[in-house]
């Protein structure tokens, strides 16, 4: 059973990693979320989400793309292909015939987003210690190994989501399965780890 503590201690580490990456992506990557309309010619701004830097330092909806980090926006792979700006570090937009820089590159002026960047390290740092507190407690218990592994997946899940807003595919996907698909993925756990009828039912 000794390996089984040792397994969940290697998980809740790799955990950490994985946390550590996804906090230094929010300090480090500007988060712009700003989504556009092509009409043959030119980028408008649709949409910007309003807890985004771009929204904050003044960036309007209607608002046209004239440069995305230092060129044509026409030349931006993902803005042509997705029709959004995640991150950039910087943009110049046209608006009633004049010209408007905005710079991104000083992370230390990005505000902070309480949704997707103050309440995802609160709730992982509070996810951590308890399962911590559970894998010291009970290192070889099987339901609180599971009940760890739910916790590390939405906390991860929560972390992961501010990352892949800033145009990470990979951690992307990471959210939409971890955030998503937790309730799905456990929720057929308690009759495997319990095999008594009354649990049964909370196989899908």
């Amino acid at each position: 059973m000794r390996s089984a503590s040792r397994r969940t201690w290697a998980l809740l580490t790799v955990a950490l990693l994985f946390a550590f990456y996804f906090i230094w992506v929010h300090f480090n990557v500007p988060y712009i979320a700003i989504s556009t309309t092509y009409d043959g010619d030119q980028f408008l701004v649709s949409n910007i989400e309003q807890e985004a830097w771009s929204a904050k330092s003044g960036i309007r909806v209607g608002d046209v793309i004239q440069e995305l980090n230092g060129g044509p926006p026409a030349e931006n792979d993902w803005l042509v292909w997705s029709g959004n700006i995640q991150t950039a570090q910087n943009i110049v937009v046209e608006r009633d015939g004049e010209l408007l820089p905005f710079d991104f590159s000083d992370m230390s002026k990005q505000p902070l987003s309480f949704n997707l960047t103050i309440v995802p390290i609160m709730l992982f740092t509070l996810f951590y210690l308890f399962s911590t507190f559970i894998a010291y407690k009970k290192p070889d218990d099987k339901p609180a190994i599971y009940l760890i592994l739910f916790f590390m997946s939405v906390a991860l899940g929560f972390l992961a989501a501010g990352t892949g807003v800033r145009g990470d595919i990979f951690f992307l996907f990471v959210y939409e399965n971890l955030y998503f698909g937790s309730p799905g993925y456990f929720s057929a756990i308690p009759c495997r780890v319990f095999p008594s009828p009354q649990y049964k039912s909370f196989a899908l």
